[in-house]
């Protein structure tokens, strides 16, 4: 019988699923520092890690500076 720390793999894809879905709708919080925001995202993306989900560093990057688009937009 062969179950480790993380648990079943019915329960390891329920996590993947759920971190999944919070790393698609990852978004900067009103106010938030950018170092908290990284931090936040570092945990999320570690977590997925652990669990066999990897990133490559060009999609974490896409990724932030998708959310800042509108940021850097210039205003009307």
């Amino acid at each position: 019988m062969s179950i480790n720390y993380e648990g079943t793999e019915d329960v390891r894809l329920r996590k993947v699923t759920n971190l999944t879905k919070h790393n698609k709708s990852f978004t900067k919080k009103d106010g938030e520092l950018m170092d908290d925001m990284f931090g936040r995202l570092h945990v999320l993306l570690n977590n997925l890690e652990a669990l066999g989900q990897t990133y490559s560093k060009a999609q974490i990057n896409l990724k932030v500076l998708t959310k800042f688009i509108k940021v850097w937009e210039p205003k009307p």
